[in-house]
């Protein structure tokens, strides 16, 4: 009985809230809603065109990432979610988006003034 309250004691342990990984300073933190979308012909003369969308990306501490959307997908649509691992460099400024449920995914971003710009 004395090793089953070890285990049990271990169990709730590990189930605590995720440890913060990220400096919560980092501008990158909290939720970003989509509003525009680069449209380009694959010859580098695309401009950002507005979009109506219910898209969001939320930035955790922990280095979580969270969607309403399937970025796996890039469909855009709603309804849906998609969680992911994040990193940001030394600056704060930038950093990469992978999942481990996308096989080859990964996603760069970049804080441009106000503005999260993922490539």
């Amino acid at each position: 009985m004395k090793y089953l309250i070890i285990l049990i004691s271990v169990v709730f342990v590990s189930c605590n809230n995720e440890e913060d990984i990220i400096d919560p300073s980092s501008p990158i933190l909290g939720s970003w809603q989509l509003t525009k979308i680069l449209r380009d012909p694959g010859d580098g003369s695309g401009t950002y065109k507005p979009v109506t969308s219910d898209q969001t990306l939320t930035f955790l501490a922990s280095g979580r990432v969270v969607s309403n959307s399937d970025f796996c997908k890039m469909s855009g649509d709603t309804g849906s979610t998609f969680s992911a691992y994040f990193i940001v460099s030394e600056d704060k400024n930038e950093g990469v988006i992978s999942s481990l449920d996308c096989p080859n995914f990964k996603l760069l971003f970049r804080i441009d003034e106000d503005h999260l710009v993922i490539a």
